[in-house]
């Protein structure tokens, strides 16, 4: 009898074992298609190196601030997005540690949306409404929340997904990188004959 228990027990635990390894295993593969997922995702966008793209439609707020030769961090946001929160709150703590880079906040979403998330965030972000996600299309952005760092000549330093403080800090630093800036040469819009 006492033998017919050690058994049971013993294939009971490797029962257990096996689920349990299904399990972790289930888990990498969860995480691994998150995380490249994101990286085909985030790779996007406007080019490492290329200057911000501005043209006839790019908003007077954004055309000044790339004249204003501060290196500048744009946030791509949306109104009803639940990682814009927390990007929210960290680029307010960010304004509130310093005053380089500038922050300028590119909200999408409705009207009143966009007023309340405006609202919250802090009188140092400089904020351009995208209602119909118009400049966020134009400039590429694969999704919110998302981050472009220059540097103060326009020239994107950073870019990529927003989650935390450590993600803004990261941005600040390589927007304020001036010693040694990333620069694709500018495209001329002028014709040659």
């Amino acid at each position: 009898m006492g033998n017919n228990a050690f058994v049971v027990s013993y294939v009971m635990l490797w029962c257990f074992v096996a689920i349990l390894a299904y399990a972790v295993i289930l888990l990498y593969r969860h995480h691994g298609r998150i995380l490249f997922a994101n990286d085909a995702r985030y790779a996007a966008g406007p080019a490492i190196g290329a200057a911000i793209p501005r043209d006839e439609r790019t908003p007077a707020a954004i055309d000044a601030q790339m004249e204003s030769g501060i290196p500048t961090l744009f946030l791509f946001v949306s109104s009803n997005c639940a990682g814009c929160l927390t990007a929210r709150a960290a680029v307010n703590n960010l304004v509130d540690r310093t005053t380089r880079p500038a922050v300028m906040a590119i909200i999408s979403g409705k009207d009143a949306e966009i007023d309340e998330f405006a609202g919250s965030l802090s009188q140092k972000v400089a904020l351009v409404r995208d209602p119909e996600r118009k400049l966020t299309r134009a400039w590429h952005i694969p999704g919110v929340p998302y981050a472009l760092a220059t540097d103060g000549a326009g020239y994107i330093q950073a870019k990529g997904a927003v989650s935390s403080m450590a993600d803004l800090e990261l941005f600040v630093g390589k927007a304020l990188n001036e010693h040694a800036p990333i620069r694709q040469p500018r495209k001329s819009t002028l014709a040659t004959a």
